[in-house]
């Protein structure tokens, strides 16, 4: 993924993390969280929705809040959080 061929940029990670929440690979989902704070993505509502999504769906319910708790803009997940509180 890191190769100079293919940038990174910020539509690269929701689908990776939803296909880390749909095989429920915590440890591979926890690395991409992990690669796009280090890159300055994980600001993005985009990324914010997909790492809570993948948190939640893994069983990490209070990780899943933490990443919504931190979230300065909320809009693009108002539907999750219904799911997260239910």
């Amino acid at each position: 993924m890191q190769n100079k061929a293919y940038p990174i940029d910020r539509f690269c990670f929701p689908p990776l993390l939803k296909a880390a929440s749909k095989s429920l690979s915590l440890s591979e989902g926890k690395m991409i969280h992990g690669l796009a704070a280090k890159l300055g993505f994980d600001s993005d509502p985009f990324v914010e929705t997909a790492v809570m999504g993948m948190y939640a769906a893994c069983g990490l319910i209070s990780e899943a809040r933490l990443v919504f708790d931190k979230m300065p803009h909320r809009d693009v997940t108002y539907n999750l959080n219904f799911y997260i509180l239910v």
